[in-house]
């Protein structure tokens, strides 16, 4: 199977922006409708787009519910979203709105029980984010750091009943730096076979290429798709091995 492109949308009050390297003080607004955002991903050929409520993550509440709902009934296409999901009911409510999947991140530290119990309810609707900064995991919308090894975490929620990762690497989140491939492979390899999706400094074909390399089984795009040094077509025709 080729890799997965998976475009990013991130919301902040209501509009589609991107951070560099998660902070939220250097945001670039690319786009004011991020509804017609999903729509033209949707076709250019994306087969899953990938959400963040900037604001929930901020706020630890999901706060741009309405505006994922009217993505997800937009577009045929699977959405997953992440972004401030504490509760059980928060999962399920987001669920019930037409969202495929649900990307679950502080509460895996914070709250395990939870997150089995999500798993169980939901199986591999929930998603387990675990974004790092020089492999250690960051939480509460990558505003707080901790002692915690992402690849400990990832195998320990494994045993938990975790189905699927995305996993960010926040240095090059946003930078179009290039994706940090050592961490990629090391990630896909702790957790294998459960699939990972990694996320963070794609900015060009290439990397996406080299990603494949890794293991992973998709990646998430944002920054380089809105400025073009991506092209969404392009890179789809050169991963499904046409190219």
């Amino acid at each position: 199977m080729p890799i997965q492109i998976i475009p990013a949308i991130d919301l902040r009050d209501g509009k589609a922006v991107r951070l560099y390297q998660g902070d939220y003080a250097q945001e670039t607004v690319f786009d004011d409708d991020p509804v017609a955002v999903a729509q033209r991903w949707e076709g250019q050929g994306a087969s899953r787009i990938h959400v963040v409520d900037l604001d929930g993550a901020r706020e630890g509440r999901p706060i741009q519910v309405e505006t994922v709902a009217a993505i997800a009934h937009a577009v045929q296409v699977p959405i997953q979203v992440g972004g401030g999901f504490r509760t059980l009911d928060d999962v399920a409510s987001l669920l019930d709105k037409g969202v495929d999947r649900v990307v679950l991140g502080t509460i895996a530290i914070e709250d395990p029980a939870l997150l089995e119990e999500a798993c169980r309810r939901h199986g591999e609707a929930v998603v387990v984010g675990i974004d790092a900064r020089d492999g250690l995991v960051a939480v509460r919308g990558w505003r707080e750091g901790s002692e915690i090894g992402a690849l400990d975490l990832a195998r320990e929620l494994v045993a938990r009943g975790v189905h699927r990762f995305v996993h960010t690497d926040i240095a090059r989140d946003g930078t179009l730096e290039g994706p940090n491939l050592f961490a990629m492979e090391a990630f896909a390899g702790a957790v294998a076979p459960v699939p990972v999706i990694a996320s963070g400094g794609v900015s060009k074909i290439d990397d996406i290429r080299d990603l494949a390399y890794t293991r992973v089984e998709g990646v998430i795009i944002g920054r380089a798709l809105y400025t073009g040094d991506v092209s969404l077509p392009e890179a789809l025709e050169a991963v499904s091995g046409k190219a």
